[in-house]
């Protein structure tokens, strides 16, 4: 449907499950494309790049063929490299004085640290233009995280939002963001907002050594709260994913040493199974796993064929409970369909296959993501992908329907 080339090299791509309606009426997808790039000094520089994608005036049109555009984009700039960044809503701190949306952004940085942004909404109902910039991105917190002096080169690689953690009430509201480094280290946060503060104030809880290869510190590439509010899973390099409970990390609670052969890349809880959780390996393969049943004994309830590219992001379909789409790096994006997904047997097993495959993309495709929103002929609603890929500066809208 669309393709762009980026100023710098594309790590995470992430938009919301529906799209925000503006002032003027107007719906979007607010989407982001999070930079890194390696400078010839050494250093790691950034950029997140926030596309207002419109979504198709459907009551104008009898056309089912809908292309997308991603339109102009709000930069945010003069940022360290960002290797991950995750949305959550807040809808009791949307202001409509202060453009405010209840959006925020978090971004994982090749600094170490953690920035929140706060996504703002245009107050111009007249402004229809197709230039138009209906959208800005403010940055609103910033961990500012002291660095281990023993090791001053650690990367924030993955980060996830607590989406069930305290409710919010008329005082404030807090968020726990979980958060993995590239020496080994996980670390768990507490968002604190405040509904007369807009800069929310973020406070590390505690870290420990969560992965280890050869005794010497691996890479944590995924991170996730799964399953109820105490329960975070991790992979790292030594192709382990581990079951921890964030009020005793001493020790993980399980660990799955032999359900891939290489490293674990991504971890992807279910959004409305609390139970379920895909991962992905660099060694081609996806997992589904039940975070009730976890045991170095029992396979995982259902296990890809090999996908044609290390698994990189793993994003559930917002509406269909059985389909995923998946960033394989140098195998391009798919489509997989995940069936008996409603089998009532004590002990289902689920089939994964591949139903469409994206292969536009000439180098590591690292970023995906749904762009849903309802529509009256589609099944309900309509739907297309947004992808982005590391070397070749490439992103793409395209039909997640046609054959």
């Amino acid at each position: 449907m669309d393709h762009i080339e980026m100023p710098m090299n594309p790590c995470s791509l992430e938009t919301i499950s529906e799209p925000v309606e503006l002032p003027s009426g107007r719906r979007v997808w607010p989407l982001v494309v999070a930079c890194y790039e390696l400078q010839s000094d050494g250093s790691r520089q950034g950029r997140l790049d926030l596309f207002p994608v419109k979504v198709p005036d459907f009551q104008h049109s009898s056309n089912l063929s809908f292309p997308l555009r991603f339109g102009s984009s709000i930069p945010t700039t003069n940022l360290s490299g960002i290797l991950d960044g995750k949305w959550i809503h807040l809808p009791s701190h949307s202001s409509k004085s202060f453009g405010e949306s209840g959006y925020y952004f978090a971004a994982a940085h090749s600094s170490g640290d953690i920035s929140i942004h706060s996504l703002l909404l245009s107050q111009e109902e007249e402004q229809q233009q197709e230039e138009s910039q209906p959208l800005k991105l403010k940055m609103v917190s910033n961990t500012n995280l002291d660095r281990d002096p023993s090791d001053p080169s650690s990367l924030c690689l993955a980060l996830s939002w607590d989406k069930t953690s305290t409710a919010t009430d008329d005082v404030s509201s807090s968020r726990q963001i979980l958060s993995s480094y590239s020496n080994g280290i996980v670390k768990l946060h507490n968002c604190c907002f405040q509904p007369n503060n807009h800069n929310p104030q973020l406070f590390e809880e505690s870290s420990w050594l969560a992965h280890t290869l050869f005794n010497t510190p691996s890479e944590v590439w995924a991170a996730s709260f799964v399953g109820n509010h105490h329960a975070i899973m991790t992979g790292g390099d030594d192709a382990k994913l581990k079951l921890w409970d964030t009020r005793a990390t001493t020790r993980p609670m399980q660990v799955l040493g032999n359900h891939f052969e290489a490293g674990v890349t991504v971890i992807s809880p279910h959004p409305t199974n609390d139970n379920l959780v895909a991962c992905g390996s660099y060694d081609e393969t996806i997992g589904i796993y039940d975070v009730r049943a976890l045991s170095s004994k029992n396979k995982p309830m259902g296990k890809s064929a090999p996908l044609g590219g290390g698994i990189w992001r793993i994003k559930w379909h917002p509406l269909e409970d059985d389909r995923l789409l998946v960033a394989a790096m140098h195998g391009g994006c798919r489509i997989v369909k995940m069936d008996q997904l409603n089998d009532t047997d004590h002990n289902p097993r689920f089939v994964l296959t591949a139903t469409k495959q994206f292969t536009e993309h000439k180098s590591m495709a690292y970023g995906a993501d749904w762009l849903v929103c309802n529509h009256p002929t589609r099944e309900g609603y309509f739907e297309a992908a947004a992808s982005c890929s590391f070397y070749d500066k490439a992103a793409f809208l395209w039909d997640t329907v046609a054959a």
